[in-house]
Parts: C-alpha cells; structure tokens; sequence
C-alpha cells in the first residue's frame, strides 16, 4: 500500500516538472532584425467610441481605448516603440492635423517567465508586454470633427530594437 502511494507520488512529481513548449513569435527583434511596424485600430471594440477627455460619457462611450502587444526582443538590446502616424483611410494625408487630436502613451515591461516558461523557452530573449492606451482631446475644427467621425482611422506603430 505504501509502495504504490509512493509510486504515485514520483509518477505526479515527474509530471510536474516535464516542460511545456510555449508558442513564440518567429520574429523576435535582434541586431539583425531591428524593427517591425504594426498597423493598429482607433477605433473600440464592443461598439464603443472613443470620445474627448472632456466629453459627458454615453452608455456606449468611453474616454480611452487599451490595446496590448506581445514583441520579443534579443536580452542584449532594448525596446523602443513610436507613434508614427494616424492614417485616414490608408492615408497619411491628414495625419499631421491629427496628431493635436490624439494621444497615445505607451507603457511597457519586460515579462518575467515562470519556472515552466523558463525551462522551455529561449534565454536570450525578453518577452515585452507593451500597452498603448489612446485618448482623444476636443476637435479644433469641424474639418477635424468629420475626419475623426466619418472615417477609418489607424495608426502606425513602430516596435524597434536598440
């Protein structure tokens, strides 16, 4: 009786520490590799729009959008991740009388792995979580009211290492 409590007890310990492989990114950003640029919505999920900082909320309003990226980064190099533009339509044609419009902070941290994680993925890589939290400031100009409303906005973000 012992012996097989004991035998059952090695069989879940030995499954215990067995690694597991998790999914990475091909692309991990390296001396060789040094950027990515990733094309991003301003725009909210679950029908929510996006309203200035100092507007009254409606039930399906809200005052920022959160987006979160996972990059991988070579350990002897750092992150660094722009805001380049804010397109219309596919078009940086407006993107400069946007950029008083939005604003973009960007916050990140290296992810430290678990024991598990650690055990199966590579050493030489650091895994960043990086957050972009958009708010939007009042319109100066009708011109800039119907580009914010009346059409599809992106923005290109740059994920660089250096």
């Amino acid at each position: 009786m012992k012996a097989t409590i004991l035998g059952l007890f090695f069989i879940v310990l030995t499954l215990c520490i067995v690694p597991v492989v998790f999914s990475q990114n091909e692309e991990v950003l390296s001396e060789d590799f040094r950027g990515i640029i990733v094309e991003g919505a301003v725009s909210g999920s679950e029908g929510k729009s996006l309203i200035p900082k100092t507007g009254i909320l409606k039930p399906n309003d809200t005052k920022f959008y959160t987006y979160k990226y996972y990059v991988e980064v070579s350990s002897e190099m750092e992150l660094e991740v722009i805001v380049d533009d804010v397109l219309v339509n596919g078009s940086d044609d407006f993107s400069e009388d946007l950029k008083s419009v939005f604003n973009f902070d960007v916050q990140f941290r290296i992810i430290e792995p678990t024991l598990m994680e650690s055990l199966s993925t590579r050493q030489d890589v650091h895994t960043y979580e990086v957050f972009v939290i958009i708010t939007m400031e009042e319109p100066s100009s009708y011109e800039q009211y119907l580009l914010v409303t009346e059409n599809d906005l992106t923005v290109d973000y740059i994920f660089a290492a250096i």
